[in-house]
Order: C-alpha cells, then sequence, then structure tokens
C-alpha cells in the first residue's frame, strides 16, 4: 500500500483530488480502469482515513469494487445492494439482498461502517428510517433479564415467523425454554436457552442437522423486512392512507 501511496502523490490531480475530499465535497471518479480506480479509491481510504461511500454504476460493479478494496484494504469492505421489486406471492422467494441491505444499513445506522460500496439504485431504494430500525434491533446476551414470551413478542412485531424448526433466516421455534431464531444480523441461527426469566446460554447451531456448533456470548435480532406495515407512522392504516393519498 505504501508503493502505491508513493506512485499516486507523483500523479497530476492527485492533491486536487484529496483537497476537494477534505472539503466534504463529492467527487465523481471516471477515465480509469476498474483495477486501477479500486486501487486508487483503496490509497485514498488509507491516506485520508475518513469515512467514504462509494457510489457505483450498478450492482456488478459495485460489488468487484468491494472485492477489491476488501483485497488491498484488508478488511471486510460492506455492500448495500439493490432490493429486488416482487409483485406476485412471495412464499418461496428468497429474500437474501433485502437481508443484506438490512444488516449494512444498521451498521451504517451505528457508525460502524469506514467505507461503504453501493449502486445509484441501491442508495435511493425507500427503506425504514434509521430510528425506526435502531428502535425494533436487540442485541440478546447471555445473562440478560428477559423471558422467552417478551422475545417472542419482539420477533413477532419484527415481522418473524413461527415454525417447527428454524431452518431459514426470518424464522423461529419456541420449545418451552428453548427459542432458536435465524436473525439477518447473524451468519447461522441461534439457539437461546431460559432459566426462568433469564438467558442461560445463547449457542450457534446448524440448520441441517440442529445441532449446537459453538457458544456464543451475544446475538445480534434484526428486522426482517425494509417495509414492516405497523412500523409506519399510524400502523397499517396510516400506510394505506399514504398510499392512496
Amino acid at each position: 500500500m505504501e508503493t502505491l501511496l508513493q506512485i499516486f502523490r507523483h500523479q497530476p490531480g492527485y492533491d486536487a483530488l484529496l483537497n476537494t475530499l477534505n472539503k466534504k465535497q463529492i467527487v465523481g471518479l471516471s477515465g480509469t480502469s476498474q483495477i486501477i480506480r479500486a486501487h486508487l479509491l483503496a490509497t485514498i481510504h488509507r491516506e485520508t482515513d475518513a469515512p467514504m461511500v462509494i457510489v457505483c454504476q450498478d450492482d456488478t460493479v459495485a460489488q468487484k469494487i468491494c472485492l477489491e478494496l476488501g483485497s488491498f484494504l484488508q478488511i471486510k469492505v460492506p455492500l448495500l445492494p439493490t432490493r429486488d421489486w416482487t409483485f406476485y406471492c412471495t412464499t418461496g422467494v428468497s429474500r437474501q439482498w433485502e437481508h443484506q441491505r438490512i444488516s449494512t444499513l444498521r451498521a451504517l445506522g451505528e457508525g460502524q461502517c469506514p467505507i461503504l460500496v453501493t449502486s445509484l439504485k441501491a442508495l435511493t431504494m425507500r427503506t425504514m428510517p434509521k430510528e425506526i430500525l435502531l428502535q425494533n434491533t436487540l442485541t440478546v446476551g447471555k445473562e440478560d433479564l428477559m423471558g422467552p414470551e417478551e422475545l417472542v413478542s419482539f420477533l413477532l412485531r419484527c415481522g418473524y415467523t413461527r415454525s417447527d424448526l428454524v431452518e431459514g433466516v426470518g424464522q423461529f421455534a419456541l420449545r418451552g425454554g428453548i427459542l432458536d431464531v435465524f436473525s439477518p444480523g447473524m451468519d447461522h441461527p441461534v439457539r437461546i436457552e431460559f432459566y426462568g426469566d433469564e438467558i442461560d446460554l445463547i449457542n450457534i447451531f446448524d440448520p441441517l442437522t440442529q445441532r449446537r456448533i459453538d457458544e456464543i456470548k451475544e446475538c445480534l435480532l434484526l428486522p426482517v423486512a425494509e417495509t414492516i406495515p405497523h412500523f409506519h407512522p399510524g400502523s397499517i392504516r396510516g400506510l394505506a392512507e399514504d398510499l392512496l393519498a
């Protein structure tokens, strides 16, 4: 990276580019190849150590930039993808990209994204306000005072579906004092065991075998959709009135 810094510092216009960014102005970058563009963005981020939002022309380019920046900077660079539009029965439709958006938006809202890659279409999509998202985000930790019914009430409010077995994101299952749940904020489903109204154990588990994998100290529970009707001001009635206005 230091070699790249030295190369770019001697390029015409590099100092002007940095000065513009330091003034917190938007910069349009064009006329360079894909790989040089990623090198330049990584160099600027390393030299300025300032938050960056990189807006690409489409998701394909955004994904490539994301992978290249992650390789150059040796960090996981978050991607805000577009959300698929579905105009038919959603049973069996994958919501992978929407779940990724929710997880990324939560991290962005809490100031955990020093660099973000997205596309113009993804950036302009309507979503729930940051305040609503953060108010309905819950970090559950071992020894927290919370009963299973209280947690089930939270999950139902955030759009989760009750099932016999948890096999996919957005599902939960309650069996006595054991609650299984798969949140968009987690890579694996978790099994939460209660002792009365206290959380006793939290384990991640394999949804295929339903066997525990490892114990963890806490888990992050996020809403399962960007549009949940009763989150709207005035609840479902308010949403219907706004749509008809």
